[in-house]
């Protein structure tokens, strides 16, 4: 039988030509009157597909993003043309292998293809953009990891060879490293070993079955792990500390002594997570949506670990000090790690002090290690989103109204997050309360405030921002005049003294601008400009409005 290697041809199909959404690519094979599909991993949105090119369309009609995703699909379409025509060189220098031709191809291009499966996932990781900064960061981990097994006769070719057993040989070796430069003892603790395991299980799926590369089958062989899985001795007592009420009010102190506006604006960062919180991920976009009705001021915000979006009122009367500190704008943000590494710094300088004691269960040891550290050593970004619901918790709050203002899904990760280790701490939380109630977050309801601290006589806690202060009374008359000129009914805010209520009211204005300025940008280029005082802005707008209105 005569057999024209060079005459195979292959065609590029998309998954779901119909849908409006973006639709794997794949790429279609017919050998030996069998059609061999090979997934390529590269999505398309079938209107920009060229069908008769065989490309992605490229044009510069398309926002930017789009021209970047579709020249990746084309490089990869380069790189399967090209290792086909490699493979079909292949065979026929080596015609023996025809008859099992359909395997050869599926193997020859997807080994060559992604180069390695590491690397394949590296780029995958870095392509993507629904995971956060720090999942990248622990993902390139993982992968650091799985790459200095493999250089130890322990390589794949394939993603199917992620089985079970070579996962149990991975994680003893992970459990058996000794020469780890980050740690005292050179070994990797046991929490750390298994979330490696569980971070490339994530990727594996997400990247490698998804894209069809992988059986899921397989994956799912070692989804459930409880059977080998070391458990981690330490799991109930986790590194990480929360804050007290009045360490809180020591660092907000400190901010004002504090010359550096970068550390100012960290700590200012730090404290909003403590006391809202929110996720370092997530907190810069407390003041996207902030609104305040009748003198509740609110965040409004879609998490981006979980997509769940939240809307819940600010709990704590220094929160709202902070953004008026702050104009009602997030300080300047800096990386996780520049910031966790500052507010050490910044939290010795405040007098975060105090010894605490933390376990470490590492490598193959059957015994748990005790570690003493100052309290300043242990503050990071997420030292926050524990002190939050710490705090909350120990004003009695239950887990299930806690979540509703920190967006965790399950109860059972507000209690792991709660730092409350025994009664003692609510005994000092209640002696401060009636001994040192300076010394206590105040609530921004008064009714709040009269429930935790009694009928005792309170005085003004010192991160107090009066409503009446002269910075504002300016401001205050303004807001009411730029309100009475584009009609807003006097009783609305003739009797408001709350500059955060008058603000909300001001921008609500732009919904009736819009309807007469057409070009959005003009009337944001007016309210965004530092320079002028609101009666400024007022009059500018308002002939804007005029000019815009006689044209119509």
């Amino acid at each position: 039988m005569q057999t024209f290697i060079q005459e195979l041809q292959g065609n590029f199909f998309l998954r779901s030509p119909k849908q409006t959404t973006p639709t794997l690519l794949y790429y279609v094979v017919r050998i030996n009157n069998k059609k061999v599909r090979l997934a390529t991993g590269v999505k398309v949105y079938p209107q920009h597909w060229n069908k008769r090119e065989q490309k992605a369309i490229i044009s510069s009609q398309h926002p930017k993003l789009t021209r970047i995703n579709n020249e990746i699909v084309n490089e990869k379409i380069d790189e399967y043309l090209k290792r086909f025509s490699q493979f079909k060189d292949y065979l026929c220098n080596n015609p023996a292998e025809i008859t099992n031709c359909g395997d050869l191809l599926k193997s020859f291009i997807y080994n060559k293809m992604s180069e390695n499966c590491i690397g394949y996932l590296r780029k995958r990781k870095d392509e993507d953009k629904t995971i956060s900064e720090g999942t990248k960061k622990d993902y390139k981990s993982a992968l650091d990891n799985l790459e200095r097994f493999c250089t130890q006769d322990n390589a794949v070719n394939k993603f199917n060879d992620f089985t079970k057993k070579y996962i149990k040989n991975y994680y003893n070796y992970l459990l058996s490293i000794d020469d780890n430069p980050r740690t005292k003892d050179g070994k990797l603790s046991v929490s750390y070993v298994n979330k490696q395991i569980s971070q490339l299980w994530n990727m594996l799926n997400k990247y490698a079955v998804e894209n069809e590369l992988m059986d899921y089958s397989i994956l799912l062989e070692w989804q459930n792990r409880g059977a080998w899985e070391k458990k981690d001795k330490t799991k109930n007592n986790e590194k990480g500390i929360a804050l007290r009420d009045d360490e809180i009010i020591k660092l907000w102190e400190y901010w004002f002594h504090i010359d550096n506006q970068n550390d100012k604006d960290i700590l200012a960062t730090f404290l909003l997570e403590c006391l809202t919180g929110q996720r370092f991920s997530d907190i810069e976009k407390i003041t996207d949506n902030l609104d305040t009705i009748h003198s509740t001021t609110t965040i409004q915000l879609t998490q981006q670990k979980t997509g769940k979006t939240i809307k819940v009122g600010i709990i704590f009367e220094l929160a709202k000090t902070i953004l008026k500190q702050y104009e009602n704008q997030m300080p300047q943000s800096f990386t996780n790690d520049h910031s966790n590494k500052r507010m050490k710094v910044i939290g010795k300088a405040a007098g975060i002090l105090g010894q605490e004691t933390i376990t470490r269960h590492s490598g193959n040891d059957t015994h748990v290690q005790s570690i003493k550290k100052q309290r300043y050593e242990l503050l990071s970004q997420h030292t926050g989103r524990r002190t939050f619901i710490t705090l909350l918790a120990l004003r009695e709050w239950s887990a299930n109204r806690i979540k509703q203002y920190s967006g965790h899904s399950e109860i059972e990760m507000v209690e792991r997050y709660t730092k409350i280790r025994d009664g003692v701490q609510y005994e000092i939380f209640h002696n401060a309360i009636k001994n040192n109630p300076a010394q206590i977050l105040r609530y921004v309801d008064e009714d709040e405030n009269k429930k935790l601290f009694g009928e005792q006589e309170l005085k003004q806690p010192l991160y107090h921002y009066p409503t009446n202060d002269e910075r504002f009374q300016n401001e205050i008359q303004e807001a009411k005049e730029v309100l009475a000129m584009f009609n807003v009914p006097a009783s609305k805010f003739v009797g408001l003294s709350d500059i955060d209520e008058l603000r909300s009211m001001m921008y609500g204005i732009e919904h009736q601008l819009l309807n007469v300025i057409e070009d959005r940008k003009l009337i944001k280029a007016i309210f965004n400009n530092a320079d002028k005082s609101l009666e400024e802005k007022a009059n500018e707008l308002h002939e804007l409005y005029l000019s815009c209105k006689d044209m119509r």
